[in-house]
């Protein structure tokens, strides 16, 4: 598999915003839908959601429970408490992953719940995908090379 140039990862940004299925944009690009594929999964940015009191709850910075801990005449509401973790002990507590990014494009670029989504997004963006290979290229190859008889010296 030959690796990806930036001008070919900037046509797959474009064809996500076209909303153009991998097999268009890999076509575009001459390589496989499954390359395609490969590559925005390896190289998207994850953008951290909202992370509120150290609790990574969807519903938290909505959430207006109170009680959960037992605690008599508690008022105090659950999502903000730092003796309690409701996340043990409420039965709403959802972390779960968007459901687009586990199929294509996988990525929050086009998706229109973009802005409104509190967990944790994805988006595809070219030049940064070009660093992050590129990173991943250098990392690989800056290893400790030993071959032949300087291999066998190692045994």
């Amino acid at each position: 598999m030959s690796r990806l140039t930036l001008a070919e990862r900037i046509v797959i940004e474009c064809g996500i915003y076209e909303k153009l299925k991998l097999s268009e944009i890999a076509r575009k690009i001459g390589k496989s839908p499954e390359s395609v594929s490969g590559e925005i999964r390896a190289n998207r940015t994850i953008a951290p959601g909202e992370d509120h009191f150290g609790k990574d709850c969807h519903f938290t910075g909505e959430c207006k429970t109170k009680g959960l801990c037992g605690k008599e005449g508690c008022s105090k509401r659950c999502g903000s408490c730092r003796e309690y973790d409701c996340r043990e002990l409420c039965t709403r507590y959802n972390n779960s992953s968007c459901v687009v990014l586990s199929k294509p494009p996988y990525v929050c670029n086009v998706c229109v719940r973009r802005r409104k989504y509190k967990g944790d997004r994805a988006y595809y963006i070219a030049r940064q995908a070009d660093a992050m290979a590129r990173l991943r290229y250098s990392d690989s190859r800056s290893n400790i090379q030993t071959r032949g008889e300087a291999l066998e010296r190692l045994d």
